[in-house]
């Protein structure tokens, strides 16, 4: 019995006997290491951690390339999985050592991505629980409200995000999507404002001002969704959801909302 528990343990461990390893241009994979370095010409461009979503933008034998926002790099393909296969190796690693935070994060990321919301709230309020003042845990919970259409708490989440730190680029453009929700569009542009204050070059705030601006329909905004538009595809050109959105828009000019941003908000959930 204790050779079993130990070969279970030793298999928890190493993702790549748990895993496939077939990734493709544009896959969305998830780190599963607990710590994955991504680097660029032998310099460490930042550090993957469980439940972060990458995506795959090149493949050279056992090394992937992928972009996180703005960054990319090379990493290991031992350290990623396809994104619906880890949600229960996480769990496993949840009941393995409950007193690592990572793994709970890193599953309720994921249960976020896979639109498990229930149990990415019931991961997040645990970790909230544990560690109330982490201003990234507020946040994260606030997505999920975002996504769950429960807005007023999701905004009540995001404003203690911004309690906690004032500086927090991902919480203004996240409250600012909360804000498009309920049509209050003028307090959506100044979140996204403010993020730009802090990051001038964060694409979302960009994006996301596009949104408020353009469903608030007032008269002569269209240039300046456009605007916003180029700007936010000039800081991150590989989304092309952002592209087609623009070209969408220089054909229905100012009369047509029919199917031009039909979905909005798109919820990035950074």
């Amino acid at each position: 019995m204790r050779k079993l528990l130990i070969a279970f343990l030793m298999m928890s461990m190493i993702p790549s006997a748990v895993f496939a390893e077939d990734f493709s241009f544009h896959d969305e994979v998830v780190v599963v290491a607990k710590e994955a370095p991504i680097q660029e010409d032998g310099k460490v461009v930042f550090h993957g951690s469980p439940g972060l979503v990458l995506l795959v933008v090149g493949v050279d034998g056992q090394s992937v390339q992928v972009q996180h926002n703005r960054q990319h790099g090379w990493v290991n393909q031992e350290s990623l999985a396809h994104i619906d296969e880890v949600v229960d190796y996480f769990s496993n690693k949840v009941r393995l050592f409950p007193e690592e935070e990572v793994w709970r994060l890193g599953r309720a990321a994921v249960a976020r991505r896979l639109l498990q919301f229930d149990l990415a709230i019931r991961d997040y309020d645990f970790l909230i629980k544990s560690n109330p003042t982490c201003a990234r845990y507020h946040n994260r919970r606030g997505i999920v409200g975002i996504y769950k259409g429960q807005f007023d708490d999701a905004i009540r989440d995001l404003n203690r995000a911004i309690e906690l730190d004032s500086e927090y680029v991902a919480a203004y453009c996240n409250r600012a999507l909360a804000w498009i929700a309920k049509k209050e569009y003028g307090k959506a542009i100044e979140d996204c404002e403010t993020a730009m204050r802090l990051d001038p070059e964060d694409a979302d705030a960009y994006y996301n001002r596009s949104v408020a601006r353009y469903l608030r329909g007032e008269k002569g905004e269209v240039e300046a969704t456009r605007e916003d538009l180029r700007r936010g595809i000039a800081l991150d050109p590989r989304d092309s959801y952002r592209v087609s959105k623009l070209l969408a828009l220089e054909h229905d000019g100012d009369d047509d909302k029919t199917h031009y941003y039909e979905h909005e908000p798109r919820l990035f959930g950074k």
